[in-house]
C-alpha cells in the first residue's frame, strides 16, 4: 500500500497564488518582461545563480527557515525547480544536495509590498541577504531597465525559453472549476492515478499527457520539493518522474496531439467507468489568453477569499468575481455609495465602474459564440467599448421580496430571454422562478458565493 502523495489543497493554491503574484508585479507593472526579456532574464538568473543560491545553501538543512526571495529571483527559481532531474543534478554538483524550498515554496516579495508591510519573513530574508552580500541590491526597482548578465550561464538560454512557455499556465489553471475545494482535491487523486498509469503501461513506453487540473498538482508537487517528488513518483511510476514541457504543436497529427490521444485511450482502458475521464470537462487546455490577460491586474486570492467566493454555473472565474467584489465592497469615504454592502437597511441602486478587461470578459460569456458575440451585444443593448464602462448594480442590506428585474438602470419592462445575473454578496438563500414556466431555483446565498 502506498503512502499519500505529500500534496495538500493548501499547497495547491498557494502555488497558483504565487503564480497570481508574479503576473502582477513582474508580469502586468513591468510589461512582461520578467516573462518574455532575456534581458530581464539573464540578469535575474545571474542573481539567482550568483547570490540567492548561496543563501539558501547557507542555511541549516534540518531547519531552514522560510525565505521570501524577490520576485524576479522567485520566477526563475520556480522556472528552474520544474525540470526536476536537471534541478537535482545541479544542485548536487554545486552544492553536494538538493535545496529543497522548504516552507519557502511558493513565496515572494516585491519591492513595494515589501516597504508597505514589513512582515517578519520578508524583513528576516532581507537581513540574511544583507549580511552576505552587503554590496547587492536585493529589490530591482526598475525590472524592465536591469543590465543584462554577463556571467555566460548555460543557465540562461533554459530558463528564457522556460519562461515564455510557462508565462500562460496560470491562463489555463484559472478556469471556474479551480476554485471549488472539491475540484482540487479530486484533482491530487487523479494526479495520483496518472502517476499510477505510468507505472502500470511502462513510464518509458509512452509519452503521458496530464489535463491541466492534473498538470496544476504536478507542478506543485515538484516545486514544494524536488527530493520528496522524485522518490514519490518512483514509487508510482518505477522511476523517477521527469517534466518536459517544450513539446506544444497541438496541431492534429502532433506528437503531443497523438499522445493525448493515446493518454486518453490508456486512461479509459485501466481505469473504466470507475473514475472521471481524464479529459473531465474543466480540465483541458482553455485555448491561448487573450491579448488583455497580460494587462489585467488579478485579484490575488487569499486563504479567506478561497473560502469566501465561488462560483456557479461555470460563467465567471474567480478573477473575475474577485474582482467586481472588490469594486462593490471598497471603502471610500468620499464615496457614500462605494461602501453601501455597511448599510443597515433599504436599497441602493448605484453605478460601478467596470475595467475594460472584466467588461469585454462579461460579454464574451454572455454572448452565445465568439463568432456571434457583435451580434449578441446588440441585442443585450451593451456597446462594445475600449474605456471602463459604468454598470447599474443594485445592493441591498435587507431581504428582498420576490420581484421582477428590469433590464437597464430600472427602466423597461421585466427582463426577458436570456438573462445573466451575477450574484456576489448576501444572505439567507436565492430564489429564481420563471414567470412562464413556474419552475423554482434556489441558491445558497452566504457572503461571496457566486451565482450565474
Amino acid at each position: 500500500m502506498l503512502e499519500p502523495l505529500s500534496l495538500s489543497v493548501e499547497t495547491v493554491r498557494r502555488h497558483v497564488r504565487f503564480l497570481e503574484s508574479v503576473h502582477n508585479d513582474a508580469g502586468v507593472h513591468a510589461g512582461m518582461a520578467l516573462y518574455v526579456d532575456r534581458a530581464v532574464l539573464g540578469a535575474a538568473v545571474d542573481r539567482y545563480e550568483r547570490l540567492w543560491l548561496p543563501l539558501v545553501a547557507a542555511q541549516d538543512s534540518l531547519q531552514p527557515p522560510t525565505l521570501y526571495p524577490p520576485v524576479d529571483i522567485a520566477w526563475v527559481w520556480h522556472l528552474h525547480r520544474l525540470a526536476p532531474l536537471r534541478y537535482a543534478s545541479y544542485c548536487s554538483e554545486r552544492f553536494g544536495r538538493i535545496l529543497d524550498p522548504g516552507s519557502s515554496a511558493f513565496r515572494l516579495q516585491s519591492s513595494d509590498a515589501a516597504r508597505a508591510q514589513g512582515d517578519a519573513g520578508s524583513v528576516s530574508t532581507r537581513d540574511l541577504w544583507a549580511a552576505m552580500h552587503d554590496c547587492a541590491p536585493f529589490f530591482l526597482d526598475d525590472i524592465a531597465s536591469c543590465p543584462a548578465a554577463t556571467s555566460g550561464s548555460s543557465l540562461v538560454e533554459t530558463i528564457v525559453a522556460t519562461s515564455a512557455r510557462q508565462r500562460t499556465f496560470l491562463w489555463q489553471v484559472s478556469g471556474p472549476c479551480f476554485s471549488s475545494e472539491g475540484f482540487l482535491a479530486a484533482a491530487i487523486t487523479r494526479y495520483d492515478q496518472f502517476l499510477c498509469l505510468m507505472g502500470t503501461h511502462g513510464y518509458r513506453k509512452q509519452f503521458y499527457v496530464p489535463s491541466y487540473d492534473v498538470d496544476l498538482c504536478r507542478h506543485t508537487h515538484m516545486l514544494q520539493s524536488c527530493s520528496v517528488y522524485l522518490e514519490e513518483t518512483r514509487r508510482r511510476a518505477g522511476e523517477p518522474v521527469d517534466h518536459d514541457d517544450s513539446v506544444n504543436d497541438r496541431s492534429t497529427g502532433s506528437r503531443l496531439n497523438r499522445a493525448w490521444d493515446d493518454t486518453r485511450r490508456l486512461w479509459s482502458k485501466t481505469f473504466g467507468d470507475k473514475v472521471a475521464p481524464i479529459d473531465a470537462s474543466g480540465t483541458c487546455y482553455r485555448g491561448e489568453p487573450p491579448a488583455s490577460w497580460y494587462s489585467q491586474q488579478l485579484a490575488t486570492a487569499t486563504d479567506a477569499d478561497d473560502r469566501r467566493v465561488s462560483v456557479h454555473d461555470d460563467l465567471l472565474d474567480r478573477h473575475v468575481c474577485q474582482s467586481l467584489l472588490a469594486l462593490l465592497t471598497r471603502g471610500d469615504e468620499d464615496n457614500e455609495q462605494s461602501s453601501v454592502l455597511g448599510k443597515q437597511g433599504g436599497d441602493d441602486d448605484l453605478e460601478v465602474e467596470v475595467p475594460v478587461a472584466i467588461y469585454g470578459r462579461l460579454q464574451r460569456l454572455l454572448s452565445n459564440s465568439a463568432a456571434h458575440e457583435e451580434e449578441a451585444m446588440e441585442k443585450l443593448d451593451y456597446p462594445l467599448l475600449s474605456a471602463p464602462h459604468t454598470l447599474p448594480a443594485r445592493v441591498s442590506a435587507r431581504d428582498v421580496p420576490v420581484h421582477h428585474d428590469s433590464f437597464v438602470n430600472g427602466k423597461g419592462g421585466p427582463v426577458q430571454g436570456r438573462v445573466g445575473v451575477v450574484y456576489l454578496a448576501g444572505l439567507g438563500t436565492m430564489t429564481f422562478i420563471c414567470a412562464k414556466s413556474g419552475q423554482v431555483r434556489k441558491r445558497d446565498g452566504r457572503f461571496g458565493q457566486g451565482e450565474t
